[in-house]
């Protein structure tokens, strides 16, 4: 490995078409050369290894029949079994921990069948009584897919101000910390614009 001192300035003037006036206080900077590249010289315990942060979350099996079960024919759901599920869900949240994913689900659903104000209230109740804490670590027990689901739920089943309400549910749910922003939701919302 060989280090070399090379002029800021004269690399500034490349890379940045304008002047700051921390880079003119800099003028040099170490600039580290890496000989050899890593193939099969290299030993395994000196290549990098990317890990994928898995979910540490899990859910319990009984939980998740019984949600299941409440989701059922959620797509012909008139307005009477949409707060019929919705009560079923509140008691299925003061039985045990109800992971987020189910939240936003069930808020989904009653946002196609009961209007914005349904929905927002389920996920501000769960936003209350489980896992602020997980959430505002980035550790939401839910999965991008899910919330993509979620956001197309909205899409597929509201015809009028479906763009309107869908941007208020994700919205919702990023300022709740349930997901962060993320391009695969964007294109969503951009297929939708296409349509039109």
């Amino acid at each position: 490995m060989a280090r070399n001192l090379v002029k800021f300035n004269q690399i500034s003037k490349i890379s940045f078409p304008f002047q700051c006036s921390i880079l003119t206080n800099m003028p040099y900077i170490p600039v580290i050369h890496f000989e050899g590249a890593m193939g099969s010289q290299a030993s395994s315990s000196e290549m990098t290894r990317v890990r994928w942060r898995e979910r540490n979350w899990s859910v319990d099996p009984v939980l998740k029949n019984a949600f299941n079960d409440i989701m059922k024919g959620s797509r012909s759901f008139t307005a009477v079994d949409a707060q019929r599920a919705i009560r079923h869900f509140n008691d299925l949240t003061t039985k045990g921990k109800v992971p987020d994913y189910m939240a936003v689900k069930m808020a989904s659903v009653a946002i196609t069948h009961l209007g914005w104000e349904e929905g927002e209230k389920i996920l501000e109740m769960h936003y209350m009584s489980h896992g602020a804490e997980l959430r505002f670590a980035g550790e939401a027990s839910i999965m991008n897919e899910q919330v993509e689901g979620a956001v197309r739920r909205i899409f597929d089943n509201m015809d009028e101000d479906a763009y309107k309400v869908a941007h208020q549910f994700y919205c919702r749910l990023i300022d709740l910390k349930f997901c962060k922003v993320k391009d695969n939701v964007f294109r969503i919302f951009i297929q939708d614009l296409l349509k039109k």
